[in-house]
């Protein structure tokens, strides 16, 4: 297909310089495009499931936002999304939920730029930075999208754009189907890179790390040092009575697990070479900056014999930051 493409540009660049040689007087024009009319508000304002989420606009307070130039990319999230989403709130109403924290809900679905569907399916998965507010002064919370050219597009794992590409005069709206929640529990288990740590996170007496994060606030951030699932495999493989995740006894499987989380949100310019740092379960890990293998850090376990390669930093949620390891680090 490729090789026709390519014939079929020769080609038409052919036809075009004979039809150019043929007629000096007269060459080949484009009609001009004429550009959106409407801004973003004003597409949600005339969208008749968007109507919840003009209302939430004008609460919170982003109306000169986006009326703004931008260019801004907007998740907008249907009437059906909000009333879903209050549902699992303490807030009877769009009212209710006060202005300052509607403000960052909804500044979680809006990404500087003007980003295409086929812009996040040419790239397949990874993160985007928001507008919205992390814990620390300065952090901008991240979200995670997949997209393929069958699937479409979604965004951390729940929220599946349903109409995509709405073009605007400031920027492009996705219509989506979910109010998106940046937590790093959204993270563990809409990435699938994280598949294992999410297994291990949620099995039973394991929801520290995670599932008790799911509700925790910026007041109590915790950064995670995430293994990817190769990492675990690693650790399955040394025992060959365990197939899962969920086979590493309990008291270990808890251990491991707070060996790779600590208290605060501690971004990629907080840490420092030769930096110690006193882990959940009180043992510490010791960092190395930059690594000698050309990644962005090694990290030795408190065992002092594991060591771990930092290979990605600075995912920010709303209730914390992971970095990313590719080996488990064992306390022990």
């Amino acid at each position: 297909m490729k090789t026709i493409k390519r014939l079929s540009m020769l080609f038409l660049a052919t036809f075009v310089l004979a039809s150019c040689s043929n007629d000096d007087d007269t060459a080949p024009t484009n009609p001009p495009v004429d550009p959106p009319s409407q801004n973003i508000l004003q597409i949600a304002t005339a969208t008749e499931n968007l109507s919840i989420l003009e209302e939430a606009v004008i609460q919170a307070g982003l109306v000169d936002t986006l009326n703004g130039p931008g260019p801004f990319t907007v998740l907008a999230p249907t009437n059906d999304a909000f009333v879903a989403f209050l549902a699992t709130t303490p807030y009877a109403t769009l009212a209710d939920v006060p202005n300052d924290v509607l403000k960052n809900i909804l500044l979680n679905h809006v990404i500087t730029g003007n980003v295409k569907a086929t812009d996040l399916i040419g790239l397949g998965s990874g993160y985007n930075k928001t507008n919205a507010a992390g814990p620390v002064a300065g952090s901008l919370v991240d979200v995670y999208f997949s997209a393929s050219a069958t699937a479409g597009v979604a965004f951390n794992g729940t929220a599946d754009v349903t109409q995509a590409d709405i073009a605007a005069s400031n920027g492009t709206v996705h219509i989506v189907d979910a109010v998106i929640n940046s937590t790093l529990f959204a993270f563990a288990t809409s990435d699938p890179n994280f598949a294992s740590l999410a297994a291990a996170a949620t099995d039973a007496g394991q929801e520290i790390i995670i599932g008790a994060v799911q509700t925790s606030t910026a007041v109590d951030p915790l950064t995670i040092f995430a293994p990817v699932n190769d990492a675990f495999q690693a650790v399955l493989d040394s025992d060959p009575t365990w197939t899962t995740v969920t086979d590493i006894p309990d008291a270990a499987l808890n251990n491991i697990l707070l060996h790779h989380a600590v208290r605060g949100n501690t971004t990629s310019d907080q840490l420092s070479d030769g930096m110690i740092i006193e882990m959940a379960n009180m043992v510490n890990i010791t960092l190395m900056l930059p690594s000698d293998l050309g990644n962005i850090a090694t990290i030795t376990s408190g065992n002092g014999t594991t060591t771990s390669e930092v290979t990605a930093v600075d995912v920010q949620a709303t209730n914390g930051v992971v970095h990313v390891l590719d080996t488990v680090l064992m306390p022990m």
